[in-house]
């Protein structure tokens, strides 16, 4: 796959609108958007992760609740839960649709001093400590059969967050902009006459 490079407030920007055109309520929207950028600076797949989120049958609101079939948890979704709680370490049981998300509110409460949290599922570990994290394995999992939340000790070294212009993945983030585009305003002559588009002296 061929990457890009996006800044971080573009990143934190698109996710929102991309979560938004994707159906979530606008709140849950902007939590997407704050956790892509926080994974993003940390060196971690966010935009991967949940352009995949949005085409995973997944429990929540924006994707339908009437499935016949037992689905798994929405990654997002948990993640706003499990930061309305913390420090009580309550992660969804069963599946999780892209557990990585979760990483998010630890990795804030890890830097403003909330102590050191190990997040792992099969074939990953997310350690969230005070100064950055160590994460190893496959970060980008669309799925996880059952996912952990402990506290631990802090790493002796820790990767620090990295504010420069990230490297993603060009497919993901075209899936992304084609959320966004949901959200735009249709051409019509209503919205011309409301003040879209460009003036009527433009020549450009």
């Amino acid at each position: 796959m061929t990457d890009i490079s996006r800044t971080l407030s573009e990143i934190r920007a698109t996710a929102t609108r991309a979560a938004r055109g994707a159906g979530c309520a606008w709140g849950m929207a902007e939590e997407a958007g704050l956790a892509v950028h926080v994974l993003e600076r940390h060196g971690m797949p966010g935009v991967a992760v949940l352009a995949a989120l949005f085409d995973t049958p997944r429990a929540c609101a924006c994707f339908g609740l009437d499935a016949p079939v037992p689905l798994p948890a929405c990654g997002l979704s948990a993640m706003v839960a499990l930061s309305d709680h913390l420090p009580s370490l309550t992660v969804p049981t069963g599946q999780v649709a892209a557990p990585l998300l979760l990483a998010a509110p630890l990795l804030l409460r890890g830097a403003n001093g909330g102590g050191a949290y190990r997040l792992a599922w099969a074939g990953a570990s997310v350690i969230c400590a005070p100064g950055g994290a160590v994460a190893t394995g496959d970060l980008a999992a669309p799925m996880a059969s059952e996912v952990r939340l402990t506290m631990t000790q802090p790493p002796d070294r820790v990767t620090p967050p990295d504010w420069r212009a990230r490297p993603v993945g060009a497919e993901d983030w075209a899936r992304l902009e084609a959320l966004t585009a949901r959200t735009y305003v249709p051409d019509s002559a209503t919205s011309r006459a409301a003040g879209a588009g460009p003036d009527a002296g433009d020549t450009d």
